[in-house]
């Protein structure tokens, strides 16, 4: 009943185009490109979204489902900006659609047990209500059909989330968060699990290998690193 009368008093209506009643329509959604596989560390392509062994040693998977266009921007705006919960069922569509097709065959490689599912904890959590990147680690679980998996944030402390917030040059905001790395609990992280990392969002990939730092660092022993994201955005 309540989420009846919810969507009664806010209809739902396309997070891309406003117009059909839908949380994301067939037509917005045929918009989106399926974005190339490419190195996290030099942003070139990479066959199998795996970093380059010219950039480094680790051998780290990414995968970006789509390119970031109107129709992202709108849903992100949306999602993040106001209590509109109900749009983490379009990022539900997105995943469904981009596994539809799985263009470049990088799903499969996806560990689905023992899974430590790490995201970014967010600094708005408390005027929004929720966290937007923590009502998202379910359903990549079930998208991806991951058993015994478990989610865990990573966190950075308020001084230095304050201190980000005055940065608005984008290569300095780079330099800062490779410097001040995210903070993850070394109890949190199941011993020799597989690491997935996720965002919504990239477009350095400043943040995801921040966090991959930040597992790093913490000293827990692991099987592997995937980090994913939803959209990418175009450098060039």
């Amino acid at each position: 009943m309540r989420g009846v009368l919810t969507r009664w008093v806010v209809p739902v209506r396309c997070a891309g185009c406003r117009r059909q009643p839908a949380h994301l329509c067939c037509h917005c959604l045929t918009t989106l490109q399926f974005a190339l596989p490419f190195c996290l560390i030099c942003d070139q392509y990479s066959p199998h979204g795996l970093i380059h062994k010219t950039c480094t040693h680790l051998t780290i998977q990414h995968i970006s489902l789509f390119y970031y266009n109107h129709v992202a921007r709108n849903l992100l705006k949306l999602y993040k900006k106001k209590p509109y919960k109900a749009y983490a069922q379009a990022f539900n569509q997105l995943l469904k659609y981009y596994l539809h097709f799985d263009p470049f065959y990088l799903t499969q490689k996806i560990p689905n047990n023992n899974v430590s599912i790490i995201y970014p904890a967010s600094t708005r959590s408390k005027s929004l209500g929720y966290d937007h990147i923590k009502i998202l680690v379910p359903l990549v679980a079930q998208g991806f059909n991951i058993r015994n998996w478990k989610a865990v944030a990573a966190y950075r402390s308020k001084k230095q989330a304050k201190q980000l917030k005055t940065i608005k040059s984008k290569t300095k905001r780079a330099e800062f968060l490779l410097r001040h790395s995210y903070t993850i609990r070394p109890k949190a992280l199941r011993p020799h699990s597989n690491i997935l990392i996720i965002d919504d969002v990239t477009t350095t990939s400043v943040t995801l290998l921040s966090l991959v730092n930040a597992v790093i660092n913490s000293g827990v022993p692991f099987k592997s690193i995937t980090t994913f994201t939803f959209f990418k955005v175009r450098l060039n």
